[in-house]
């Protein structure tokens, strides 16, 4: 009984250390997408998310910007959904979609609206208006001073995207969509990754996203994005000891 204990756990183990390495495997990853990647940026972006890279535990679509308006401005549209896998819906489940409007001109957000429902703690919804020019936004009727170009979630990802690393390995972003204002610290270099016959250059980004009244430990996120051709196709992030990692699997059209 012994033997055939140990022979499962010896073979949980090595199941266990391949679907960590494929979930790591970037260049496995965009090999394994069903269109090619310059089609991501007017597309659908689909993402698994994992626990530890290992359990899945979510899924998340970002959805393709689109030009609408907002208070009679021109305005750009983001948006993403998030739900929880089935596999862990006997401990937990959770969903979330997020909205958010930028001045098209400046790429700062102007409204950003966040629907989020727990099995513990049902719906709540969250707005955000963003007065960048005098330098405040609203939460709940309360306003709070913020930083110049101060960034919500999607916004931040959309601005790493537009972002050109190549002339500026550094960006600084500031975050706020709690009122208490969080910086973004990142740092890019080029990755060439080399599997079978074809070389993927990919762009590793290693950020840190901490308060900015605090410099606590506690109040820090570590963040690692590798990126293809502008697209982040594999994120890991390490909060409070804990890390979770996405990856993208499909590119919808």
């Amino acid at each position: 009984m012994k033997k055939i204990i140990l022979l499962i756990l010896a073979f949980g183990f090595v199941i266990a250390v391949f679907n960590y390495r494929a979930n790591s495997d970037i260049p496995g990853i965009i090999d394994k997408l069903n269109a090619p990647i310059n089609k991501a940026q007017s597309s659908d972006l689909a993402y698994k998310v994992y626990l530890f890279n290992l359990i899945p535990i979510a899924e998340a679509v970002v959805k393709s910007p689109k030009a609408e308006t907002y208070s009679g401005k021109k305005a750009l549209h983001l948006a993403m959904e998030a739900a929880t896998t089935q596999n862990i819906a006997f401990l937990f489940k959770g969903n979330v979609k997020l909205d958010s409007y930028l001045d098209p001109k400046t790429g700062n957000p102007v409204y950003f609206r966040q629907e989020l429902f727990t099995s513990n703690h049902g719906q709540k919804i969250k707005e955000v208006y963003y007065d960048q020019a005098a330098g405040v936004m609203a939460l709940n009727g309360v306003r709070r001073v913020i930083f110049p170009d101060t960034q919500d979630f999607l916004s931040l990802v959309y601005g790493m995207g537009k972002f050109d690393f190549t002339k500026n390995p550094r960006c600084k972003f500031y975050i706020n969509t709690n009122q208490k204002n969080y910086v973004f610290l990142g740092a890019a270099a080029l990755k060439p990754v080399r599997k079978g016959r074809k070389t993927y250059d990919l762009l590793n980004l290693q950020a840190q996203i901490r308060r900015e009244d605090k410099n606590n430990p506690y109040h820090r996120t570590n963040l690692g994005v590798y990126m293809f051709e502008g697209v982040p196709v594999y994120i890991r992030v390490v909060a409070s000891g804990i890390l979770i990692t996405a990856r993208l699997y499909d590119i919808r059209q």
